[in-house]
């Protein structure tokens, strides 16, 4: 599947994502705090099956990155009334973190941090069906701390989440996994004033 440069927030964060994306601000209200798209793709057992949100968040009081993704996911799962989670792996791609210890910082020596990594499975009940007819939602989540950086100096959690469900084609998951790690391996802040 094809992808291209997604300008983000503005043009503040560049991220490949797939070419045939459809952004949810154009039909429905989203809040400024998040972007969101679906896929519109014949690749997908059900068109408009995959969608990927990101948001901009106060970083969590956690004492790891690992234990505020798992956060993340389990509030997930609690937003979306699923009946089950599970966290499948959690796992990062590098140590380096992007921190400032002023509540105002100077961003032009800022990088990109690395994200920690999340894959799961949630059971989710939607549009009020019973919960015997629950869709098995394949979750991909991707959080960039940034410390000390944003919400007076707190800390943002850059957070992106791909949701997928009922998966019964293994190259389907395959293609949606190398999707997410694109993205994951290529999102850049390229204006940090997006957190001030």
């Amino acid at each position: 599947m094809e992808s291209k440069q997604t300008d983000l927030f503005g043009g503040a964060i560049k991220v490949e994502l797939p070419t045939t994306l459809i952004d949810i601000s154009q039909v429905r209200q989203v809040p400024d705090s998040q972007e969101v798209f679906i896929l519109n793709s014949k690749d997908l057992e059900k068109p408009n099956d995959l969608s990927i949100i990101i948001e901009v968040l106060q970083k969590l009081s956690t004492s790891s990155s690992f234990d505020s993704i798992r956060f993340h996911f389990d509030s997930l799962a609690n937003d979306n009334s699923a009946q089950s989670s599970k966290i499948l792996k959690t796992f990062n791609l590098n140590q380096t973190s992007a921190t400032s210890t002023s509540s105002n910082p100077s961003t032009n020596h800022l990088t990109t941090p690395q994200p920690i990594l999340l894959e799961g499975i949630q059971s989710v009940s939607k549009f009020n069906r019973p919960d015997s007819e629950a869709d098995q939602v394949h979750i991909w989540m991707a959080l960039w701390t940034l410390n000390g950086i944003g919400n007076n100096g707190l800390g943002t959690d850059l957070v992106l989440t791909m949701n997928l469900p009922n998966v019964s084609q293994p190259e389907v998951l395959e293609q949606t996994t190398k999707l997410f790690q694109l993205a994951a391996k290529t999102l850049q802040i390229v204006d940090w004033n997006l957190f001030a």
